[in-house]
């Protein structure tokens, strides 16, 4: 019973943890987007400038019946993102650079493809060229920790090149993953950054996915023949796939937890049912002189409830200490959550009467005439 305490409560804190984290706001609408990584580099395409490939690519994707929006960027959600500028703020000393700070290349409309919000400024546009004014958003995150919670727009940053504007401020979105929390990011136009790689291409649809895809690798083999697009699947998936590891925790410990409480109901059960039966002479006695039948029962329930709640205890005090190491597995949830130990406290105290009450009421069905008649 102890161990089954231990087991079922690691599983409870797993299990809301894993709640918690599919709870996390990502911070963009998954349902309906289509994602895939297109490479730039294509026979005849040595002129180009990267934001021109960009622009091909793009286009073609649009033009697919079906295809509500289209928009590129350098790194999605919920993969570590692949590019770290290091900027100067206004009052930094000369040699001092902000790092740390995650950064996105992205086209105009990619924050109403995304189902981003923008919080306030205004969004990229296509006059944000290669010869204009250099701008940039940045994140709620960036407005919190970097600024100090002041008004950002408007606010120059210097990086090794040249002065960015900051025109805009973007709700935060799940970057890596739900449990490290959003860190400090900003997004440059694709026009005004020199990307080396492929471009994230991020399709909105109404339409199944198994029934758009093969199209959409259509218009990406118009492009570029010869590189097909990589990781092409549905948004949605790329976010469970992130969370695999704290789901197979959760039904790993869980499946574990599941045995040990069946163990030790029956457990509870057998060693109870056989004193009951070592003892059904002396219960036909009681019985025969006088003894309610409903105190039998309160008898044989008093005798296995008493093993159970002492394994209870054992197995809480124990819970105290050794679920804390759990702590680097968990999210949103403290080793010792009140409300999951008193849920683990009801389940086993509900299995436990169940396992006594068939002994128990077994025993106030003994016939003392039997018992009278055996003697």
């Amino acid at each position: 019973m102890a161990v089954a305490v231990l087991l079922l409560s690691g599983a409870g804190l797993l299990i809301t943890s894993f709640v918690r984290i599919v709870s996390v706001e990502p911070g963009f609408e998954p349902d309906g987007l289509i994602t895939m990584n297109i490479g730039l580099k294509r026979p005849g395409a040595m002129e180009e400038e990267p934001w021109q490939g960009w622009d091909l690519v793009l286009a073609e994707l649009a033009a697919v019946p079906g295809v509500e929006s289209v928009a590129g960027t350098s790194g999605l959600p919920f993969q570590p993102p692949s590019w770290g500028p290091r900027l100067r703020l206004p009052g930094d000393p000369p040699d001092q650079w902000r790092e740390s700070i995650a950064g996105y290349v992205i086209t105009p409309g990619y924050l109403e493809t995304m189902g981003t919000r923008l919080v306030s400024g205004r969004d990229l546009e296509r006059l944000d060229g290669p010869t204009a004014e250099r701008v940039m958003l940045v994140n709620e995150t960036f407005v919190r920790t970097q600024l100090g919670g002041a008004d950002a727009l408007d606010v120059v940053a210097q990086d090794s090149e040249s002065g960015i504007r900051i025109v805009g401020v973007v709700e935060d979105v799940v970057q890596t993953a739900a449990t490290e929390g959003p860190r400090s990011a900003v997004y440059l136009p694709y026009t005004q950054t020199d990307w080396p790689g492929g471009v994230e291409a991020v399709v909105r649809t109404d339409l199944p996915a198994e029934a758009i895809m093969p199209e959409l690798r259509k218009a990406v083999a118009r492009f570029n023949p010869i590189v097909p697009p990589r990781d092409l699947g549905t948004l949605r998936d790329r976010m469970s796939s992130s969370r695999t590891t704290p789901r197979f925790q959760a039904m790993l410990i869980g499946a574990f937890a599941f045995v040990a409480l069946l163990l030790a109901s029956a457990g509870l059960y057998g060693s109870l049912a056989h004193e009951v039966g070592r003892r059904q002479r002396e219960l036909g006695v009681r019985i025969a002189l006088g003894a309610r039948r409903s105190g039998v029962l309160g008898l044989v329930l008093r005798r296995g409830m008493t093993v159970a709640l002492g394994g209870l205890g054992l197995g809480f005090v124990a819970s105290f200490g050794l679920t804390r190491v759990l702590t680097d597995y968990l999210y949103g949830v403290e080793p010792n959550d009140p409300l999951t130990l008193v849920g683990v406290a009801v389940v086993l105290v509900l299995v436990s009467v169940a396992a006594c009450l068939i002994p128990a009421r077994r025993a106030t069905n003994v016939d003392p005439v039997e018992v009278l008649r055996a003697e």
